[in-house]
């Protein structure tokens, strides 16, 4: 236990800089003040392992989440260079996080190590999960101890990046046995680090989710904006302007903080990029509270409540202006407002729901939701509360369930105004509210749809994918998984100078099965040969079927004649096994040819032209004359 809370607080030390907590200091820098009360709770709560096991990393791994298996090292001057870190012995590894390291704002530089053992070489992609770091810099192992050094961040245009993906990806080759991959992370925000390792395949097919959910959101912020903009000119309600322009900055926000701005708006602006989270955020701010405003008329209903709003209209104006001198504390300022500013309005919605003030419902509903989204924001940023999926994207699901709200609240209140005015014309005004809420019932109506249909486009297009690489009779690959299996086997052959075998196969008497007993038992037959194939092959080799009954093995590691020899012998005898089919016993053979890389060709079209050639001079000399 002693040792476990020696642990605790040196890394919080660290990471904080608690030795830095004299009053001098804290009065230059009030966020020490935060960190030390951080540290407080951290002790109490918070587990620690100092050595924590290597990441077991198989080829069966599709994704692995890597923060338990991190361990950090602070460097406070930012001067310390790979070789130091390489030879460094003291890090520090706090257990029990999960999905993502929240160091919360630190101005140090952090050096992270993975270890990883490996039975295999492996290609993976690395995904820092976090767009808005400035700099982040992975040294990847290779083998005879040397390092390959990758950097991305928000700083960097984004043609800069080595895959076109709005997070930060490094496509990574782990080498067999034990190694060792370092990161060295600086960040003027929030420095939060959720890390993953992915299987390219698996992390491809995750990302037509993930993009589509965010086309979804953005696309429910286009609506709503237009609608309303359209609502204002008609009306020249300054109201829905403030609203539009608050959907607005908070769409720049949004896709800053989730990497679709730097990737698709503004991808050769890296400077712009760096600032327009924490000003998209501050804007969005300032405009909800110039909405709030004119939304309530505070100022002739509620002088005082017009104070305090006005009073956060300056916070964050401010805090835009602070991005000149200090993006960090522009940054801390904006987190700061916004949880203040959604818990008064909130507080706001409560007084006007009692009072009866028209569409505080929907207000004090559409605050509720910002103000739970804000704050888990916030506090994740600060590092007071696990990052997580729900605290990662609080704000998304906060803004637009508060966005919505916000509709029908404005829609509310334009009812109950005219309501009022119009007392007259009651039927009339009924007409419209119904329309109004027809409308809004098919703008949900038409979300839903439009979510169940790109959800069934996504399924649709995995299960193409799957179509196009596979032959649908016997679930083996089909030509296009060869090439594919081709590409990768050839690049490592090549690098690590090996070899590869590519086998060409021909079914002997197979015509004539098909001939007498249909072709339902031909396809019988076709489907126990693969079976066959693909049970007794190894891992590492790809089995496809061409067409008809022509198969092909593409294998690797095989050096010598007498292996090829001993796989064509093993190839025959299994095919040769009678095949029971109901109550017949039916037997084929087989006609193989081989081609060796790169000594028969160096080209898959060589390849199998020369094994092609092989295959019929076996078949000819299996042909009974």
């Amino acid at each position: 236990m002693k040792h476990k809370y020696k642990t605790i607080a040196a890394f919080y030390g660290s990471a904080f800089n608690l030795s830095e907590l004299s009053l001098p200091s804290c009065r230059q820098r009030p966020e020490l003040g935060l960190s030390a009360l951080l540290l407080l709770f951290a002790l109490l709560f918070t587990p620690c392992d100092a050595n924590p096991a290597p990441l077991q990393l198989s080829a069966q791994d599709t994704q692995v989440e890597i923060v338990p298996y991190l361990q950090l090292h602070e460097d406070p001057d930012g001067t310390q260079q790979f070789g130091d870190i390489a030879r460094q012995r003291d890090w520090l590894s706090p257990a029990g996080m999960q999905g993502a390291i929240n160091i919360g704002y630190s101005r140090s530089v952090w050096w992270l190590r993975l270890d990883i053992e490996s039975d295999t070489p492996l290609s993976r992609y690395l995904e820092i999960g976090y767009p808005s770091l400035d700099s982040v810099e992975v040294f990847v192992p290779h083998a005879g101890g040397e390092h390959l050094h990758l950097q991305a961040g928000d700083l960097q245009p984004f043609s800069q990046r080595l895959l076109p993906h709005r997070n930060l990806v490094f496509p990574v080759e782990f080498p067999a046995g034990k190694s060792s991959l370092y990161m060295r992370i600086s960040s003027a925000g929030s420095l939060t680090i959720p890390a993953s390792i992915w299987e390219p395949r698996t992390f491809h097919l995750h990302n037509q989710t993930s993009y589509a959910a965010l086309a979804i959101y953005f696309g429910m912020l286009i609506a709503l904006g237009s609608y309303n903009l359209l609502l204002y000119f008609s009306l020249r309600d300054r109201t829905y302007l403030y609203y539009v322009l608050f959907l607005a900055s908070m769409a720049i926000g949004t896709a800053s903080l989730d990497g679709l701005a730097g990737q698709f708006i503004w991808p050769d602006w890296p400077t712009w990029t760096h600032l327009a989270l924490p000003i998209g955020m501050a804007m969005s701010g300032l405009l909800a509270a110039c909405f709030v405003r004119s939304f309530l008329d505070s100022r002739q209903n509620s002088p005082r409540t017009d104070v305090i709003l006005k009073s956060f209209i300056a916070w964050f104006a401010v805090s835009i202006l602070l991005n000149l001198a200090s993006y960090q504390w522009a940054e801390i300022m904006t987190s700061l407002g916004g949880m203040g500013f959604s818990t008064i309005a909130l507080t706001i919605g409560v007084i006007s729901y009692r009072r009866g003030y028209p569409g505080a419902r929907y207000f004090l509903l559409a605050w509720t939701s910002m103000l739970t989204g804000s704050i888990l924001l916030a506090a994740r940023n600060f590092g007071w509360v696990p990052t997580n999926f729900i605290t990662i994207h609080g704000l998304q699901i906060g803004s637009a369930l508060e966005m919505l709200l916000l509709s029908y609240a404005l829609a509310d209140r334009i009812n109950a105004l005219r309501r009022a005015k119009e007392l007259a014309d009651a039927r009339l005004l009924q007409m419209q509210q119904e329309n109004v809420a027809a409308l809004l019932r098919s703008e949900q109506e038409l979300e839903k749809r439009v979510a169940e249909r790109t959800q069934e486009l996504a399924e649709a297009n995995a299960r193409l994918e799957g179509l196009s690489r596979q032959d649908p009779l016997t679930g083996l690959g089909n030509r296009n998984e060869l090439e594919e299996a081709w590409e990768k086997m050839e690049g490592h052959a090549r690098r690590h100078d090996r070899n590869i075998v590519i086998l060409l196969m021909d079914l002997n008497n197979f015509k004539p099965i098909n001939d007498t007993h249909g072709h339902h038992v031909g396809d019988h037959v076709l489907i126990e040969v693969a079976a066959r194939l693909h049970k007794n092959m190894r891992v590492t080799d790809t089995v496809v079927r061409l067409g008809g009954d022509e198969f092909v093995i593409l294998a690797n590691d095989i050096a010598t004649n007498e292996g090829i020899g001993a796989l064509e012998d093993k190839i025959r005898e299994v095919i040769s096994e009678p095949i029971r089919i109901d109550d017949s016993v039916l037997q084929v053979g087989v006609s193989i040819g081989f081609a060796r890389y790169p000594s028969d060709g160096t080209t898959l079209s060589d390849l199998m032209q020369h094994a092609d050639s092989a295959m019929y001079q076996d078949k000819r000399q299996c042909i009974p004359r």
